[in-house]
Formats: structure tokens, C-alpha cells, sequence
């Protein structure tokens, strides 16, 4: 059994949560305004989800993403 750990991360970072809070509260009132029968709020709600999908990716971009594993030199 190897003696080191590696951590899967599972997504435990300011990116993952942003991202997927943004893209739950679009995809809630997009529902919400589906049912009200609101097409033009339900496309907004869609963009704001998409925005989700962006925001996660800047934000790593700015480092508050998963770390990426660096070599160990012995």
C-alpha cells in the first residue's frame, strides 16, 4: 500500500462552489418562470446558468481553482 495520500479534491474550491451556486439560482427561477409561463425570463435565466459555466472557468483562471499536482524533486 503506497504511504502518500492523494487527495481527489472533489471539486472543494471559490470556483466550484461559485460556479455551481450561479447555475443552481438560474436553473431555479428558470423553472419557476417556465411554469409562469415567462419565455423571455426563462432564456435569461438559461444565459445566467451558461454565466455559471464561465464564471467557474475565470475563476480558476485567477487561481482560485484547484491546484493543479507539481513534480517533487529528489
Amino acid at each position: 500500500m503506497p504511504d502518500e495520500h492523494v487527495d481527489p479534491g472533489h471539486g472543494n474550491t471559490v470556483a466550484a462552489w461559485a460556479s455551481v451556486l450561479v447555475m443552481l439560482i438560474g436553473i431555479s427561477a428558470g423553472t419557476v418562470f417556465f411554469y409562469l409561463e415567462q419565455p423571455f425570463y426563462v432564456w435569461i435565466c438559461a444565459a445566467v446558468t451558461a454565466g455559471g459555466l464561465v464564471l467557474g472557468g475565470l475563476l480558476k483562471l485567477v487561481g482560485l481553482g484547484k491546484k493543479r499536482p507539481t513534480a517533487k524533486s529528489e
